[in-house]
């Protein structure tokens, strides 16, 4: 999964929750847009977020942000 910020557009770029910037991710060919610390997922466009991520998976988005 690879991870990049996505303030850059959209209709969302912050956590309605949390107020932290979204990031974008990859996710095994499908581009999801989220907040990793809510662990919650949508697409570019959308209007909410309304999935979550699995642990590990999210715990290796964690892992590399902090080693870009």
């Amino acid at each position: 999964m690879d991870c990049v910020d996505a303030s850059d557009g959209g209709d969302l770029s912050t956590c309605d929750r949390c107020k932290r910037p979204l990031i974008e991710i990859d996710h095994y060919g499908h581009r999801f847009i989220g907040c990793i610390e809510c662990n919650r997922w949508g697409w570019r466009g959308s209007k909410r977020l309304l999935m979550e991520l699995p642990e590990e998976e999210l715990e290796a988005l964690r892992r590399a942000r902090r080693y870009p």
